[in-house]
């Protein structure tokens, strides 16, 4: 099973929110079952680009993908 990330962060309007995650490059098929997120396509697709520090993860709360920006924790 994937490991369960708790981090709180500064949105872009300045509140603090916890954000409990999966991040997708950890995850095996059979934790797409587990965590009911939608499998990978099979056809090869162009790979999304995000600046420094941000990461596509999968929200275990919203149930949906979600872009984390790393360089915005609050330790």
């Amino acid at each position: 099973m994937a490991t369960e990330y708790n981090k709180k962060f500064v949105k872009k309007n300045g509140e603090e929110r916890v954000m409990r995650f999966v991040r997708l490059s950890e995850l095996s098929m059979e934790d797409y079952d587990v965590y009911s997120i939608p499998p990978p396509n099979s056809t090869p697709a162009t790979k999304r680009k995000y600046g420094e520090g941000m990461e596509c993860v999968w929200d275990l709360e919203a149930q949906d993908f979600r872009c984390f920006n790393w360089n915005s924790v609050v330790e």
